[in-house]
């Protein structure tokens, strides 16, 4: 696992997206709540792929 924010902490920013949604989607809403830098570093490993859920976010970034 990478180092930076906990996943908790992104919670509240995919919370905001429509899944399902491709990672770039992802990164672009989180930016447009507001997410800290560290959550949008963390984000930018997210693997390119369409994801269903908040979930399966978090589980591509373990």
């Amino acid at each position: 696992m990478s180092s930076g924010p906990e996943h908790g902490e992104l919670l509240p920013y995919l919370a905001h997206v429509r899944f399902p949604a491709d990672a770039q989607e992802i990164r672009r809403l989180c930016e447009e709540q507001g997410a800290p830098a560290a959550c949008l570093r963390r984000l930018e490993d997210l693997p390119a792929g369409v994801y269903v859920e908040p979930d399966t976010v978090l589980q591509a970034l373990r």
